[in-house]
């Protein structure tokens, strides 16, 4: 199970940014429909077209995501979020990410705009993890400089996308390139680090979110320290995420958990486990 000093206290150690109070969730559901309205009327004057095209994309995104609109909302830095496949609100991201959305659902418009890209910015990675499927390009040369790096960042920002999460590899093993990556990026995007927690000390996490990083996904395969080592085929690993799910937080960034789930991992019990 999970050591003592990780154990005790979580949620009264940092505050939960769940937002619980039910009139703060009616106003940020009618700020929401607001602004989706807004980005309606940019395609149509006709007030009852703009309500139509509002209607039709909230339709859409149960079939997609599977889910409700803002079934859980997390507050953190004053921006609320409620899944992985939208921007954090209020933002320019998340008014370009409806106009992108409802500019799909008039013919003859220009398609503009990804939601999220996952670029992989490095090959370096100090682990050997089960479930890898990057072995045979690990650690080899890199392929970009930093400059081309940003350059492509660039292009998908022109586009219109409006969160990109940076992969490897580890990026975490590129700290200095992310500080400056980060700086050098255009307004418009939410940017993320996919890593494995290693280094993410709470200096770092700082120093990232004063970089313009809006959040951090942490692997973190298992509530056993031994086994979640084993998984990622590097001891310490599972202390390593801790300390980085701590630190990201402290700093203010939007933190969430991955869990690759093996077959033997998905018991009730065990579920149950991780998520406390």
């Amino acid at each position: 199970m999970i050591s003592a000093q990780y154990k005790k206290g979580t949620k009264a150690d940092m505050g939960s940014p769940l937002v619980q109070n039910k009139s703060e969730l009616r106003k940020l559901k009618f700020q929401v429909m607001k602004q989706l309205y807004t980005a309606s009327s940019k395609y149509t004057s006709n007030p009852a077209e703009a309500l139509k095209l509002g209607s039709q994309l909230i339709k859409k995104i149960k079939p997609v995501t599977g889910m409700s609109l803002m079934p859980k909302v997390a507050k953190v830095d004053n921006r609320y979020y409620w899944g992985l496949t939208s921007p954090g609100f209020p933002s320019l991201a998340s008014i370009r990410m409806n106009e992108n959305e409802v500019s799909r659902l008039i013919p003859g418009q220009r398609n503009a705009g990804l939601r999220t890209i996952f670029f992989a910015i490095t090959k370096k990675c100090a682990l050997n993890c089960e479930h890898c499927f990057e072995w045979e390009n690990l650690n080899k040369t890199e392929a970009l400089s930093n400059q081309q790096i940003i350059e492509i960042i660039h292009k998908y920002q022109d586009y219109g996308t409006t969160q990109m999460f940076l992969s490897g590899g580890e990026p975490m093993l590129k700290i200095n390139d992310l500080y400056s990556i980060l700086r050098d990026v255009k307004e418009g995007t939410d940017f993320w680090i996919i890593t494995s927690g290693l280094g993410l000390n709470q200096s770092r996490a700082h120093r990232l979110k004063e970089a313009g990083l809006t959040g951090v996904m942490i692997s973190l395969d298992h509530f056993d320290a031994k086994k979640h080592d084993t998984f990622r085929g590097f001891e310490g690993a599972f202390d390593w995420a801790m300390t980085a799910i701590k630190s990201a937080n402290k700093a203010g960034l939007v933190t969430t958990l991955s869990l690759c789930a093996s077959k033997s991992f998905t018991t009730v019990d065990n579920i149950k486990s991780y998520m406390e």
